[in-house]
């Protein structure tokens, strides 16, 4: 027997019957939400406990015993009125009963159902959440979503799909639709076709007037079909699939309720997801109303499918290449691949000046700079406007080393192109009073500018104006541009002690993805020993892995290969894009080369004061302390970094360590004490050193809690904090940047670790523990 998900309740209740051999529980709800399975559990656990299951006539006689009975609608009127006069005696004679009645059905004497009901125990229960239909398919919660929706949780269809039995689906829903009387059919199968729809227009085209209509919904709701309320929908998609009419019957619905909201003046959107199911009829308005409905559609691909159909009515031959331009956008924004050849298709059109810039765009989304280039340079050339075709132009060479920038222009207005010089003024090593003006007027920069803009800014310690641009950026409709802007959330929050999810995203993203998660490998000390990245945007980052993994002379020639390529090939000189000298001096001092460390740390800290970067200060005076066992320089670079919570523990544990080592044991442990404490809070890999050195030096290391609020993490206490708030696991996916699988694997651990078994007691244990 099928493990019972989300019943516990329903189970409770059965087995307190059989286990008082006596009292009448009745199952009620919708088709195939288990009723059944639920007495069957029932008359199993009577079994094991030995109470006898008998039947109708034997329980008339008394018990103890179970009387399982399922289908009450079905029954005819004579054995109802048995039943029902068993379930008024039950308590006297010792029997059990355990009943079942499917909703949305008549029974054959309704009021003998009532008298039944009026002697038991009622449970209705649900249909299945979202986590339920997880549990019963054995997958994580996030990847039952879609079937969660397709089967509205509903455990008959939850199971077929899981045992690869779809064929029973078609069968079960018919036999569902041909229980209802004619008009309700009718409806049912007029809405199954259209999908949601308002009651007043689905009833016309159900042959039905209205009151007539009102009628057959509410039987369709009360046999599990429809959902409450108006407009019209099947709560499981599935069983609408299964009963929609045939192709030709679903062209002509979907062409009369276009018809119908035309007349009543409905939005053009509502209009065009019908028309977009009827076959092309050579009608210009039709090519207007699909184009309208595209531009109201805020999902990219769903518009794209829109324009695609009003290509096809088709438009006037005037109005063709403008939809063509809406479409390729529109594809570009949902990331499909065929954006390129749409804007190539338009360069031979009046619309060649947009499909200049739009194919630059598309060819730098799916990681093809040089293209980029090579396009925005023809384009401009061809008298496309400048502006945007630079900034194309630009961070194409930003993204290709190979490719030779082209001059600045002064005063730029697009802010594209401010965002991009911005960011070629940081990679000079440009002070942050320069870099600020420029940033802020790129507010609506597009996704490759904005990516390499962000980085830019947290190398100049401006996290606040990284936000602020994120957060201005419009996302609603533009997928390439939403995932940016996650991925570029989740690479601030390291920087800040937080490691979020970065997920999937286009080509553009790979560069900034792969060099997120080899900061967040270093950070949390994982695999610090095994192979690196050798790709020469990536090595000075893996370089990190090398030199806390102890290989120290492999770490020293990395960091080395990766400041001459940014120095000579990609003109990087700002310390905090490229740190590589600090890096490299870090090595070399481990390596006892205490004369070549300085000078190499020397000349970072020259550049980063210049910059007016405090982060990269810090951490190019903790390298220069580090050659040279100057405990001023260690003490100024953690003042420097008190801001920066991923690499303030590495200077303090340099401080301690270093103050250790001078004999002045006493005064080291505060510092190393406090590198333990946020290392642990952050659950960063610097824990275990920080609490060996900490030992080393005399000092006392508080046992680790296991347990309460105190052994959670920073990431498990906020997403504790904003569960206690009563956010919902996606919300709080969305404000943490992580994945809504990630939030819920945080809180299980919380709730282990608070002892604690759901949401609503994190309020209370967070404020008492706290």
């Amino acid at each position: 027997m099928r493990e019972l998900v989300e019943r516990d309740e329903e189970l409770r209740a059965l087995r307190a019957v059989v286990d008082r051999a006596r009292g009448v529980v009745l199952i009620e709800g919708p088709p195939g939400v288990g009723i059944s399975s639920l007495i069957e559990a029932g008359t199993a656990y009577a079994a094991a406990r030995g109470l006898p299951v008998r039947t109708a006539a034997d329980a008339l006689a008394g018990g103890p015993m179970l009387l399982a009975v399922d289908d009450l609608q079905r029954i005819d009127a004579r054995s109802l009125r048995s039943l029902a006069q068993i379930a008024a005696h039950a308590d006297v004679r010792g029997v059990a009963l355990i009943l079942g009645l499917s909703t949305g059905e008549p029974p054959a004497d309704a009021a003998l159902v009532t008298r039944i009901a009026a002697s038991a125990e009622v449970l209705e229960p649900a249909r299945l959440s979202r986590d339920g239909v997880a549990a019963m398919l054995r997958v994580d919660p996030q990847d039952a979503e879609g079937i969660a929706r397709a089967t509205g949780g509903t455990p008959f269809l939850v199971a077929a799909l899981a045992e690869g039995a779809e064929d029973r689906v078609g069968p079960w829903a018919a036999a569902r639709l041909a229980r209802l009387p004619p008009p309700a059919r009718r409806l049912a199968t007029t809405v199954a076709t259209l999908g949601e729809i308002a009651l007043r227009v689905a009833a016309p085209l159900a042959g039905l007037e209205l009151h007539d209509a009102e009628r057959a919904a509410d039987l369709a709701a009360g046999a599990g079909l429809f959902a409450p309320g108006d407009p019209l929908r099947f709560i499981e998609p599935l069983t609408a699939s299964a009963v929609a009419a045939p192709a030709a019957e679903r062209e002509r619905l979907h062409r009369r309720a276009a018809e119908a909201l035309a007349i009543e003046g409905a939005p053009d959107l509502l209009i065009g997801r019908h028309l977009e199911h009827a076959p092309p009829a050579g009608d210009p308005a039709v090519a207007a109303t699909l184009a309208a409905a595209a531009r109201e559609e805020p999902e990219p691909a769903a518009a794209a499918r829109l324009l695609e159909r009003a290509l096809a009515e088709p438009p006037p031959p005037d109005a063709r290449a403008t939809l063509l331009l809406e479409l390729a956008r529109n594809e570009l924004a949902a990331g499909a691949p065929t954006a390129a050849a749409r804007f190539e298709a338009l360069l031979n059109t009046d619309r060649r000046a947009d499909a200049w810039h739009g194919l630059a765009q598309a060819h730098l989304a799916y990681g093809r700079p040089r293209a980029a280039a090579e396009v925005a340079a023809r384009g401009r050339e061809d008298g496309a406007p400048a502006e945007p075709l630079l900034a194309d132009e630009l961070v194409a060479a930003l993204f290709d080393p190979a490719l030779q920038p082209v001059p600045d222009i002064e005063a730029p207005e697009d802010p594209s192109l401010c965002a991009v010089l911005a960011v070629r003024l940081a990679w000079r090593g440009a002070a942050v009073e320069r870099i600020v003006p420029l940033a802020c007027r790129s507010a609506g920069a597009r996704p490759a500018a904005l990516l390499t803009l962000v980085e830019a800014l947290m190398a100049a310690d401006e996290p606040a104006l990284a936000r602020e641009l994120l957060d201005a950026a419009d996302t609603r409709s533009d997928r390439i541009a939403e995932a940016t802007v996650r991925s570029l959330r989740v690479y601030i929050g390291v920087f800040e002690g937080t490691f979020g999810d970065l997920g999937d995203g286009p080509p553009l993203l790979a560069p900034l993805a792969r060099r997120t998660r080899l900061l967040i490998r270093r950070a949390r000390g994982e695999d610090a020993g095994a192979p690196v990245s050798d790709e020469p945007l990536l090595r000075g980052t893996a370089a990190g892995l090398l030199l806390d993994g102890g290989r120290h002379a492999e770490a020293a020639e990395q960091y080395l290969a990766a400041l001459a390529f940014d120095e000579d090939v990609m003109g990087i000189r700002h310390p905090g894009l490229a740190p590589w000298r600090s890096g490299a001096a870090r090595a070399l001092a481990r390596l006892g080369e205490h004369e070549r460390a300085r000078e190499l740390a020397a000349v970072e800290v020259e550049r980063a004061r210049a910059a007016a970067a405090p982060t990269a200060l810090g951490r190019a005076l903790s390298a220069l302390a580090l050659a040279t066992g100057d405990l001023a320089g260690h003490e100024e670079a953690v003042a420097l970094l008190e801001r920066s919570p991923l690499f303030l523990p590495d200077a303090l544990l340099e401080l301690g360590t270093a103050l250790s080592r001078a004999g002045r044991g006493r005064e080291a442990r505060a510092p190393l004490a406090r590198a333990l404490e946020l290392s642990e809070r952050l659950g960063l890999g610097l824990a275990t050193p920080a609490r060996d050195a900490l030992r080393e030096a005399g000092g006392r290391v508080r046992r680790r809690a296991r347990h309460g609020a105190e052994a959670l993490t920073s990431s498990e206490r906020r997403v504790a904090q904003l569960a206690a708030r009563g956010l919902t696991s996606r919300e709080i996916a969305a404000d943490l940047v992580l994945s809504p699988r990630t939030v819920e694997a945080h809180l299980r651990t919380v709730f282990r670790k608070l002892g604690i078994a759901a949401r609503g007691e994190l309020a209370s244990v967070l404020r008492d523990e706290t």
